[in-house]
């Protein structure tokens, strides 16, 4: 899997095999942070969801530092 995009800005897509399985976008009218998540294709959820949160997580620890 290989991800592109804006990670700070929450908008990047992720490709297997050059072929887009997924699109990560965050929404902007809401109380608190909401992400979109829009799997395409035969992904697989729990891989793009493990993925998701991998680098949120990463986002958060590297804004406390």
């Amino acid at each position: 899997m290989r991800i592109f995009g804006n990670f700070v800005e929450h908008d990047y897509r992720m490709e297997v095999n050059k072929v887009q399985v997924a699109q990560v976008h965050r929404k902007w009218v809401s109380i608190r942070d909401q992400f979109g998540v829009s799997i395409t294709g035969n992904a697989d959820p729990r891989m793009v969801i493990g993925a998701v949160i991998a680098i949120e997580h990463e986002e958060v620890t590297e804004r406390r530092h």
